[in-house]
């Protein structure tokens, strides 16, 4: 597990310099495979809104940790997300992510309301990813920022 984890953490980078750089990080881990293979380098921006498909950099406390993650968002406050047959439901409609996971999911997950000042992240190498089916919903405040291309 511990090894698990520890590939999907982020280890995040202050961006040095001018005010022109973005922060950044490089990917600690295959959970945002193929998009962001690991150690891809990425910057972030603080969002205005996150929305769904969204490449979201955050922090969150797994274990009693406080660790650093980078997931894709697949649900928003309010949406129902659920996770069955190898199918993201979202609101009851599959989710269609043929543009960037190319394995179906190994697990299930009854289907649970997002709350508000939250969103629901999976990575999109769904074998092997440390996300919202493990620790759920992920608070808006603890987003650093949405991935920029």
């Amino acid at each position: 597990m511990l090894k698990i984890l520890l590939a999907a953490v982020v280890v995040f980078l202050v961006a040095c310099g001018g005010s022109e750089e973005l922060p950044g990080g490089r990917v600690a881990g295959n959970g945002m495979a193929p998009a962001l293979p690991e150690g891809a380098y990425f910057e972030y921006e603080e969002p205005e809104t996150v929305v769904v498909g969204d490449i979201v950099a955050f922090e969150m406390a797994v274990d009693g940790v406080q660790r650093g993650f980078i997931k894709r968002v697949v649900a928003v406050a309010g949406q129902t997300i659920e996770v069955a047959d190898g199918l993201i439901l979202v609101d009851g409609a599959p989710l269609d992510e043929s543009g960037y996971v190319a394995t179906a999911p190994p697990y299930s997950v009854p289907a649970t309301v997002v709350p508000a000042d939250h969103v629901y992240v999976l990575g999109d190498n769904r074998d092997d990813s440390i996300d919202s089916h493990d620790f759920g919903p992920v608070l808006l405040a603890s987003i650093h920022g949405v991935v920029v291309d």
